[in-house]
């Protein structure tokens, strides 16, 4: 049986990251010939990626996972007896986590065989792989107003926390702030950031929300909120510091 797939070329080279999916379409020649049923397409990957799904349109469903759970293949399975490859294959993968080295990277192989298994045409399969780089940066904090709260006869403070993003380089993706309060403290008035707050801890963070833009290199955060302090530990000087105040940036690379 001769090999129906003439040619195949990568259409697009994804942008990936660690943790997210992508795509890789993939174009695809025949000489015109009708194909022959569990005739198969299949994608062997490094480490550090792992195949989803192989799409053919306007054909039946054939994908199937190899028992490694990373490389996996298509069967060729027509509507009718006359039907052959379509012009495009959606190849639908998963960057792991442990994706590492920025750039451009050979990320695996496409394999055309026969329904007798016989190999034919082969590709590279080639993505632009992004990293994230973190930076520690130095955060500032000031007290702007204290008072009693009435209901409770605790005492609120409102804080205004300063985080710099002075290095040139690509827009931040995320940032994170954090510090240690005492125990009994409650977030008073939220900022507009995310928070999380481990009362058994103590440690109180603030980070990027998922629906706002990244910040331009260049740009200094301003995040107020409030806190309130239990009673027992009255007008304190030592609340106007917030202990182990930290932040911390990433951005792509």
């Amino acid at each position: 049986m001769s090999h129906v797939i003439k040619r195949m070329y990568q259409i697009n080279v994804p942008d990936i990251k660690a943790g997210e999916n992508f795509e890789v379409r993939m174009g695809i020649e025949t000489t015109g010939d009708y194909e022959t049923e569990e005739a198969r397409l299949e994608i062997i990957l490094a480490p550090g990626t792992r195949v989803e799904n192989i799409v053919t349109p306007y054909l039946r469903y054939g994908f199937r996972l190899l028992e490694n759970q990373r490389d996996g293949y298509t069967y060729f399975y027509g509507q009718h007896r006359e039907d052959s490859w379509k012009p495009i294959t959606y190849v639908r993968l998963i960057a792991d986590e442990d994706l590492k080295d920025a750039g451009l990277r050979t990320i695996g192989e496409f394999t055309y065989y026969t329904w007798q298994g016989i190999k034919g045409v082969s590709i590279p399969v080639v993505a632009n792989v992004i990293t994230t780089c973190e930076v520690a940066v130095l955060v500032n904090s000031k007290v702007v107003a204290a008072w009693q709260d009435l209901t409770t006869t605790g005492w609120v403070y409102s804080y205004e926390v300063d985080f710099d993003i002075a290095l040139e380089h690509e827009p931040i993706e995320t940032w994170e702030v954090s510090c240690v309060l005492p125990k009994g403290t409650q977030l008073y008035k939220k900022p507009w950031a995310e928070t999380t707050f481990d009362q058994t801890s103590g440690l109180f963070k603030m980070f990027k929300p998922a629906a706002k833009q990244p910040n331009e290199a260049g740009s200094t955060l301003s995040i107020a909120f409030q806190l309130l302090y239990p009673a027992a530990l009255g007008q304190h000087p030592s609340l106007e510091t917030l202990n182990a105040l930290k932040g911390s940036y990433t951005y792509a690379r």
